[in-house]
C-alpha cells in the first residue's frame, strides 16, 4: 500500500513538473524567444480553415467566435479592442491560455488547440464546452435561469452530474485557483461532462509567480491584519451573500446557507482568514444552481446521501469541510455503513415472507429483474422472499418450446440464494402458513402494514401484486420510511443481487468446458434476430442483421487479421487471429451458413456458441435457460464484446455507418 501511495505521489509530480515545463515555453513563445508548441495543432491564421465565424459576443474582455475545425465546433477568443485598459484585457486573455495550458487534459477544461500572434494580439482556439448551465446572476433581482442542457443532465442522471460538477471544480480549484464570480454562466454542459468556460484568476500555487491575473478582493486588505470582520475584504456580494451595495444584490432565496463565512471576510485571531479550495466546497454545497438543484431531482438513497454530504460541505469551519476528492469518494460508495441503517427489524428472523405471484410467463432477464425488484421491496420491511419454481416461472417459448424441467432449482441457472443483499433469502411458498396476511388496499397501505408488523416482531406473509416490477416508483419514495438495515438504490450499482451472486456450479463448469475447446484469445457476437424492427430503426435504415450488414459491423468494430487459410501475413496479424463466437436466437440454417462463410472470409475462425454450449450441456439443449446462463459467462471471459439487432448495434467512432441509436 505504501508502494503505491509513494507511485501516485511521484506520478502526480512528474505531471505537475511537464505541466510547467508546457507552460514556460508558451511564455517563452508569448516573449518572442521560441517556436508555438509542437504539441499544438492550430500555430497559425492559416491552420484554422474554416471561413465561417460567428461572433458570439464575450462581455467586456474578450471578443469570442464560434467555427469548425474538423467537423467540430470551437470557440476563437482574443481581447476585446474596444476596452479601455488594453494591456489588461490581453494580460487577461494570455492568462486564460496558461490556464488551458497548465490543466490540459484535467476533467472540466477545455481543451487548447492552440493559437497565434497578430499584432501583439492574441488569438487561440478552445474546444467548444457546450451550453451554459443558465443566466441571472444569482441575485434577487436577476435570478438563476437553468437552460436545458443542465437539467437534461440533472434529470437523466443526478449522481452523474454532481460528480461530474464536482469534478470540474476540483480540477481548478486543487491547483490554485479561484472563481470569485461563482454563477451558473460561468459553466457548460455537453452530454454528460461540465466545463468552466472562462479561465478563474489564481489565488495560489505556483502560477502565481508566473504573472497570471490574481483574486481581486474588496476593498483589498494588502496587509491582512485585522480586529473585526469589517477590517477583512470580501468576494462579490453574490458569491459571498453579504455587503451588497444595492437592494436587490442580495443572493437569490434558493440559496441554502448563505456564503462561506471566509468569503464574506472573516478575522480570525488578528489575521484575515484566507480563500482556499475549500470556500468552493462551500459554494458549490450552496448556489441554487449546484448541488442543491440536484439534490431536488435525486431520490431515494441518492437524495439521502447527497444531503447529508452538503451539510458537512457547508460546516462553518473549512477544516471540518471534506474536500473534492474525499466528497467525490463519499458519492462513489456502493453499499452504506451499518452505523448509518435506519431501524432494525425482526421480520426476518421471525420468518416472515413476501410472496412474488407468477403471472405472464417471461423471459430469463426479464423475471430476473422482477425478482431483483421484489428483493428491495423484502428488504425494507426486514422478510424473506418466496419464488415460484423455475418450471413455473420460465417461458416455455424461451426454451425452444419446451418445458422447464421441474426436478431443477434456481441454483441450476443462477445463486438465487441472496435476492438483494443478505435480509432477504430464497424460501418456499408453501411455507406461508401460521403467518398473519399483510393487508391493505393500496401498496403503499400494504408497505405501511408490514412495515408495523416488522417493528413488533410479528411474522407476517405479504403476497404481491401481480404488477410487482410496475411497483419500482415505490422503491424510490419508500425512502421516506426507516429501512430494516440498508436502503439500496438500484439493482445496478449495490452488490448482492442474484446476478450479481455469480452463476451456479454448473453453469461455470458448462461455460469452462466450452472454453477450454477454443484456442487461444476469443472474441463474442450477440446476435439478436426476433426482435421486431421499430419504426425509427426503419426510418433511419442504417442497422439490421442481414448477412453483408453484420460482416461490415464486425470488420468495421474489430478489424480482422490479415491471415490465410495457412499463415498470416505479419507476427503482429498472426498474435491477432482469434476465435469469433458467435451466439444467436437464429435457427434458419441457410442464414447460419451464409453468416458462417462471410464471417469466416475474413481469416477469423467461426464458432457458433449456442450449438457447442448445447452439446456440450448432455440433454439435447432442451434446457435453453442453463445453456444461455453459461453463455453469459462465456461472453464476461471475451475481450471484445460485440452486439447486435435488429433495432440498433453498438457504436464505434470509426464506424459512421452504424448510429447506436
Amino acid at each position: 500500500m505504501r508502494l503505491r501511495i509513494i507511485a501516485l505521489l511521484t506520478h502526480a509530480a512528474a505531471a505537475a513538473s511537464d505541466a510547467l515545463a508546457r507552460v514556460d515555453g508558451v511564455l517563452a513563445w508569448l516573449a518572442g524567444n521560441a517556436t508555438a508548441p509542437a504539441h499544438w495543432p492550430i500555430r497559425s491564421r492559416d491552420d484554422v480553415k474554416s471561413k465561417n465565424w460567428k461572433h458570439l459576443g464575450g462581455g467586456n474582455v474578450k471578443d469570442v467566435y464560434e467555427t469548425k475545425i474538423d467537423g467540430k465546433r470551437v470557440v476563437v477568443k482574443t481581447r476585446l479592442t474596444s476596452a479601455a485598459h488594453q494591456d489588461r484585457v490581453e494580460a487577461d486573455a494570455r492568462g486564460e491560455l496558461l490556464y488551458l495550458e497548465f490543466l490540459r487534459d484535467f476533467p472540466g477544461v477545455p481543451r487548447l488547440h492552440g493559437g497565434w500572434l497578430q499584432s501583439d494580439r492574441l488569438w487561440y482556439v478552445v474546444q467548444h464546452a457546450g451550453e451554459n448551465f443558465g443566466l441571472g446572476k444569482g441575485t434577487r433581482h436577476r435570478p438563476t435561469r437553468v437552460n436545458r442542457g443542465w437539467a437534461a443532465l440533472v434529470k437523466k442522471d443526478p449522481m452523474g452530474a454532481a460528480r461530474a460538477l464536482l469534478e470540474c471544480i476540483r480540477s481548478f480549484a486543487d491547483q490554485g485557483y479561484f472563481l470569485t464570480d461563482f454563477i451558473a454562466s460561468q459553466f457548460a454542459v455537453k452530454g454528460s461532462t461540465v466545463s468552466l468556460i472562462d479561465a478563474p484568476p489564481a489565488l495560489s500555487g505556483p502560477m502565481v509567480a508566473r504573472g497570471v491575473p490574481r483574486v481581486a478582493l474588496i476593498p483589498p486588505n494588502k496587509k491582512g491584519a485585522c480586529t473585526t470582520d469589517d477590517d477583512c475584504p470580501h468576494s462579490f456580494s453574490w458569491h459571498c451573500c453579504c455587503q451588497a451595495r444595492n437592494a436587490g444584490e442580495e443572493c437569490e432565496k434558493n440559496t441554502v446557507g448563505g456564503g462561506a463565512p471566509e468569503a464574506g471576510g472573516r478575522c480570525l485571531a488578528g489575521t484575515c482568514a484566507r480563500l482556499t479550495a475549500k470556500t468552493h466546497v462551500f459554494d458549490v454545497a450552496s448556489k441554487a444552481w449546484a448541488l442543491p438543484y440536484v439534490h431536488r431531482a435525486a431520490r431515494g438513497d441518492d437524495k439521502r446521501r447527497l444531503e447529508a454530504l452538503m451539510a458537512r460541505m457547508r460546516a462553518p469551519e473549512p477544516a471540518d469541510r471534506p474536500n473534492f476528492t474525499e466528497a467525490l469518494d463519499y458519492l462513489k460508495r456502493r453499499r452504506l455503513k451499518q452505523e448509518e441503517w435506519h431501524g432494525e427489524c425482526g421480520g426476518a428472523a421471525n420468518g416472515s415472507l413476501v410472496i412474488v405471484p407468477h403471472v405472464n410467463r417471461r423471459g430469463f432477464i426479464d423475471v430476473m429483474f422482477r425478482y431483483e425488484f421484489a428483493g428491495e421491496i423484502a428488504a425494507r420491511v426486514g422478510a424473506q422472499v418466496a419464488l415460484p419454481r423455475p418450471c413455473d416461472a420460465l417461458a416455455k417459448v424461451h426454451n425452444g418450446n419446451h418445458l422447464v424441467n421441474c426436478s431443477h432449482g434456481w441454483g441450476r441457472y443462477r445463486n438465487w440464494s441472496r435476492v438483494v443483499g443478505d435480509a432477504p433469502m430464497v424460501a418456499n411458498s408453501s411455507e406461508a402458513g401460521g403467518r398473519a396476511p399483510v393487508t391493505g388496499a393500496s401498496f403503499d397501505a400494504q408497505f405501511r402494514s408490514a412495515r408495523e408488523m416488522a417493528a413488533k416482531g410479528e411474522a407476517f406473509v405479504w403476497n404481491l401484486p401481480s404488477n410487482v416490477r410496475d411497483q419500482k416508483r415505490h422503491i424510490v419514495g419508500l425512502d421516506e420510511w426507516q429501512a430494516c438495515g440498508p436502503r439500496y438504490k438500484t439493482r445496478k450499482d449495490f452488490v448482492g443481487s442474484a446476478m450479481d451472486a455469480g452463476p451456479s456450479a454448473s453453469v461455470v463448469d458448462l461455460a469452462d468446458r466450452f472454453r477450454a475447446t477454443l484456442a487461444g484469445n476469443f472474441s463474442t457476437l450477440h446476435l439478436r434476430r426476433s426482435d421486431a424492427l421499430t419504426h425509427k430503426a426503419q426510418k433511419r435504415k442504417r442497422c439490421g442483421t442481414k448477412v453483408s450488414t453484420v460482416k461490415t459491423y464486425v470488420d468495421c468494430v474489430y478489424p480482422p487479421p490479415r491471415c490465410g487459410p495457412t499463415r498470416c501475413k505479419s507476427k503482429a496479424d498472426a498474435e491477432r487471429r482469434d476465435t469469433l463466437v458467435v451466439f444467436t436466437d437464429e435457427r434458419d440454417q441457410r442464414y447460419l451458413d451464409e453468416l458462417y462463410d462471410a464471417l469466416k472470409s475474413t481469416g477469423r475462425d467461426v464458432v457458433f456458441g449456442d450449438a457447442a454450449l448445447r452439446e456440450l450441456a448432455g440433454d439435447g439443449g432442451r434446457d435453453n435457460y442453463f445453456v444461455f446462463a453459461a453463455s453469459l459467462v462465456v461472453r464476461e471471459a471475451s475481450f471484445p464484446r460485440l452486439a447486435m439487432d435488429r433495432s440498433h448495434c453498438e457504436t464505434h467512432r470509426t464506424c459512421a455507418q452504424f448510429s447506436g441509436k
